[in-house]
């Protein structure tokens, strides 16, 4: 009897993980906080206004393999700390609801399960803005520490940058399950030219405060082996084309990966042929071991 369920549960289910009761999770991880950011901007509607509301609080977060998995926690939503002082008071007592959010990745599947839910649409009030991308024009203080704590992040990691800050470009701020910000850096070493890299810095205080973006920063030079596998699959598949590049590789610049359905990766590769000069072109390659593995995006692809 018993296995005759096992064989009538989908496949997927069971290879998430055993099927059972909700398990508590004490620190979440980068997916676990996709969720929240996801059921955040879902709780969101489409509110508008000059008043913006954050994540103050994530508690009592479960998940559970089910045909997928179900992920339950009760949410608490504060004023941003840049709200004008004319902007009401958006919790002022603080009250948490709690939000179940079903995640079916291999059907490009989630929702909101609002039955199962306390939070509704309605309680995200009209006058605030959530979750929206802002554009900054002049560092506050508080974004100059964000961009002092990256420096000091990339510092420190092996084969990290040692080259000097010259200026900030392109700084924004998305308030997700805390906020979000990312920016330009523009560096320099003595008598090298200036580069740019991209990084973004999340900020959840009830996690333990400000950490890079590791996946999607572009401003460690070394690759892993893991990207630079990716790398050596897109200069395969670019010299197997028609009329294909019959160039060398002199470096990659600017590598970023994003999670989708799979990983996808988006790089400059930077060629070289004897005698000519360097020329660049960005590929994009998505990984999606479930569908047969690493596909070239010729479409979004610049490289010939």
């Amino acid at each position: 009897m018993l296995f005759a369920l096992l064989v009538a549960l989908p496949v997927t289910a069971l290879a998430a993980g055993a099927l059972g009761a909700p398990k508590p999770v004490s620190e979440l991880s980068p997916e676990q906080l996709e969720i929240v950011n996801f059921a955040f901007t879902q709780l969101a509607g489409s509110g508008s206004g000059d008043c913006r509301q954050k994540v103050a609080n994530v508690d009592k977060f479960t998940s559970q393999v089910v045909a997928g998995m179900l992920y339950t926690f009760e949410l608490t939503l504060g004023d941003h700390e840049d709200n004008a002082a004319s902007c009401p008071a958006a919790n002022p007592e603080g009250k948490s609801c709690s939000i179940t959010v079903w995640d079916k990745p291999w059907e490009n599947f989630r929702e909101v399960q609002w039955e199962k839910s306390s939070c509704t649409q309605d309680s995200a009030d009209e006058k605030f803005l959530l979750g929206g991308i802002t554009k900054v024009e002049k560092l506050s203080a508080r974004h100059q520490e964000i961009v002092d704590f990256g420096m000091a992040q990339l510092a420190g990691t092996p084969g990290g940058c040692k080259k000097q800050l010259v200026r900030v470009e392109n700084f924004g701020e998305q308030v997700v399950a805390g906020t979000l910000y990312h920016f330009d850096l523009v560096l320099q070493c003595d008598g090298e030219a200036e580069s740019v890299c991209h990084m973004k810095v999340v900020d959840v205080p009830w996690e333990g405060g400000k950490k890079v973006l590791w996946d999607q920063t572009t401003c460690v030079d070394k690759l892993s082996a893991k990207h630079q596998e990716i790398v050596d699959f897109g200069m395969a598949q670019l010299a197997g084309t028609p009329g294909g590049c019959q160039k060398q590789l002199v470096r990659v610049e600017n590598f970023g990966e994003q999670v989708v359905a799979g990983m996808l990766y988006h790089f400059d590769l930077v060629l070289q042929c004897d005698g000519e000069a360097e020329s660049v072109c960005h590929m994009k390659v998505v990984d999606v071991p479930w569908e047969g593995g690493k596909k070239v995006l010729w479409d979004q692809t610049t490289c010939e």
